[in-house]
């Protein structure tokens, strides 16, 4: 045993050492006197740019990804309209910084799709820009050179790259291959800093595996879509309202996670429009893996009667905040109060301090049950564990 570990040892050596000679391993030679380090004291420190703020930076890579025909390309529009004229964001956190946008399109048509949208949602024309058909057909991820000198020929008020999808575009590589996804991105990264451009890829999702899997997992390819990108967007129908959609953050290396947005769009003949309906509490991963509303339900309820055997009486905001820690989203505690007979109190309370807050409650001898819609059945509360 112990000569077979010697052996493999000498294999090892033999890998990455030179020949030996008289069993003396040679010194390698240094390849040049170049400097490869760099001193944090010699590093200035500068703050996080924002395109919007926590949600798409400045000088990064950004990742958009959902199942096709949920308005993805038309958010992208939209995003891009507000840059090229410096106009307010959907959640009301600053305006973007006005600018042009390069958008790269290897599914929708510049005449027949993008531009229609672009007028009906405001944008400057002027400032949006398309490559040639000649540039694109010949542009990849990799043809750095190509789009430095669309960059140079746009000006340095650049502030958007869009890239949909990036599939399209990978020129060979295997973006199922961590290391060849990342080879083709590393570049690119540097580039978007360099310039101070932001880079949206926007990209599908792979097909559901018919079990619980994290939203950053449902980004088809590499997962390098989601790692070398400093924030990732996911795209889903609203679990609540099959009429609206989700723009949800997956991930946000560099700013505070953020809540989705609920969007709507709207189709009135052979026209559509963007529709923003404001912040959600929804979660990417509640929203990729959603519950049949009636076990959302039902869990609600129940985790509703744990939390009154704790207490008879909680402030609204504590109740939610439990639910948020116990991944009960708020949603769903107002569709469990509904299962519930009687239903807890809400009422609104003035504060020794002046301040109002909603306050739920229970009877001392509330006499819990389940409704039939809930169970099929009246189920009291002593079935479900014990008595209040």
């Amino acid at each position: 045993m112990k000569q077979a570990g010697r052996g493999a040892m000498e294999r090892v050596k033999a890998k990455v050492s030179p020949p030996a000679l008289n069993g003396v391993y040679p010194v390698p030679e240094r390849e040049s006197d170049e400097c490869v380090i760099v001193r944090a004291s010699e590093v200035s420190p500068r703050p996080v740019e924002w395109l919007w703020k926590n949600r798409i930076p400045l000088g990064k890579l950004t990742t958009f990804a959902g199942i096709g025909g949920l308005g993805k390309t038309f958010v992208l529009v939209d995003i891009a309209a507000r840059v090229t004229l410096g106009a307010p964001w959907p959640d009301e956190r600053g305006c973007a910084p006005k600018g042009q946008v390069l958008f790269i399109s290897g599914e929708d048509e510049p005449d027949d799709t993008i531009v229609p949208r672009l007028m009906r949602l405001g944008g400057d024309r002027s400032k949006f820009v398309f490559l040639t058909t000649a540039a694109q057909d010949r542009f990849t991820l990799a043809h750095l050179e190509l789009l430095n000198k669309a960059i140079d020929q746009i000006g340095d008020d650049l502030r958007l790259v869009v890239i949909d999808p990036p599939t399209a575009y990978l020129g060979g590589v295997n973006d199922h291959k961590n290391a060849e996804l990342r080879q083709l991105l590393t570049p690119l990264k540097e580039l978007a800093a360099a310039r101070r451009v932001s880079i949206i890829f926007n990209t599908h999702f792979s097909k559901p595996a018919g079990h619980k899997v994290e939203a950053a997992m449902r980004i088809m390819g590499s997962v390098a879509w989601s790692n070398a990108v400093r924030a990732a967007h996911v795209f889903t129908k609203d679990p609540d309202d099959k009429s609206r959609r989700l723009f949800i953050p997956v991930k946000s290396n560099l700013g505070p996670m953020m809540k989705g947005i609920a969007f709507r769009v709207r189709v009135q003949g052979d026209e559509a429009d963007l529709e923003w309906l404001g912040e959600v509490e929804t979660d990417a991963e509640d929203a990729v893996n959603p519950q049949p509303k009636e076990r959302r339900d039902m869990a609600a309820a129940r985790w509703l009667i744990e939390k009154f055997r704790e207490k008879r009486e909680w402030h609204s905001d504590d109740l939610f905040k439990a639910g948020q820690h116990e991944n009960v989203h708020r949603n769903a505690i107002f569709e469990g109060k509904k299962l519930l007979k009687p239903e807890p109190y809400c009422t609104r309370r003035t504060m020794p301090n002046g301040n109002q807050v909603w306050v739920w409650r229970v009877d001392d001898d509330w006499p819990c049950f389940l409704t039939p819609k809930a169970t099929g059945t009246v189920e009291t509360v002593e079935t479900l564990g014990g008595i209040l």
